[in-house]
């Protein structure tokens, strides 16, 4: 068969332009650092990249979530702290045998009975934490009335798997007695009680007290759970983020010698 000039500029020319795409190809490699720039470079490959990003996209959601978990309880915690702290100051005051001081602890179990309130009506951003799913409301009205459900807070820390934190301020300052109430008769008690009334409620305060203290037990337990979760989502999103890089990426210093070697041909 014989050979034309036009056949042999024709394929010079189809030649060049594969070398030329391949140029450009390899360029593209070079600014971007991946090997898969669009789905014809590697269909097989594409497809993997995809569920591995996917499987990525889900443990930044879960890890987010466990984030936002772990700043929930360690916000309760403060306020569990504190309103102990408030607490033991009556149950000291409701144990003080002197009599002369009855009117300016009748005024110091008051103020703390407002604090506690204000404690129990702790937002988080726009929500009230301790309402239950009543988020949007008080959950404690000035009389100590509590308005809110029993609800928890649930966080979704893997697939199919949720985390629930407490959020029932009713369980919580009213589990083991209202601890509004307990206190108001307290006020009242320094006020005109006997002393045999205002130290009985020593026992009922020291008992909320020890409620507080099952839920902060039970908040140290999530928390835990949340950090090893959190540890080994840390751990599996290496795995996938190096698998993704094996098919993605290229070798910057190797696919600068191929594209040189290209130019070369090519001129």
């Amino acid at each position: 068969m014989r050979v034309s000039n036009k056949m042999l500029a024709d394929n010079i020319t189809a030649n060049l332009f594969r070398q030329t795409e391949q140029i450009v190809k390899k360029q593209r490699e070079v600014y971007t650092g991946k090997r898969i720039n669009a789905a014809s470079d590697d269909p097989i490959g594409i497809g993997q990249a995809l569920r591995h990003r996917k499987t990525i996209a889900s443990i930044d959601q879960f890890q987010s979530n466990i984030k936002e978990a772990r700043m929930r309880i360690e916000y309760d915690e403060t306020i569990f702290d504190t309103v102990e702290t408030l607490l033991q100051q009556a149950v000291d005051i409701s144990l003080d045998t002197n009599v002369s001081n009855r009117t300016v602890y009748a005024e110091q179990v008051a103020d703390i009975r407002e604090e506690v309130l204000q404690l129990a009506n702790s937002k988080m951003g726009d929500d009230y934490i301790f309402g239950g799913y009543q988020t949007g409301t008080e959950p404690f009205l000035s009389d100590g009335s509590y308005v809110g459900d029993t609800g928890e807070k649930a966080y979704t820390i893997a697939t199919n798997i949720q985390i629930g934190l407490t959020a029932d301020g009713g369980e919580i300052f009213q589990g083991a007695h209202d601890v509004f109430a307990v206190l108001d008769q307290l006020t009242t008690d320094l006020t005109s009680g006997t002393a045999a009334d205002i130290a009985s409620h020593a026992s009922a305060l020291n008992e909320v007290i020890d409620n507080l203290e099952t839920v902060r037990a039970r908040a140290s337990a999530d928390y835990q759970r949340l950090e090893l979760t959190d540890t080994h989502w840390g751990g599996f999103k290496v795995s996938v983020e190096n698998m993704l890089s094996s098919i993605e990426d290229v070798d910057p210093a190797e696919t600068i010698v191929q594209l040189q070697t290209l130019q070369t041909a090519y001129e």
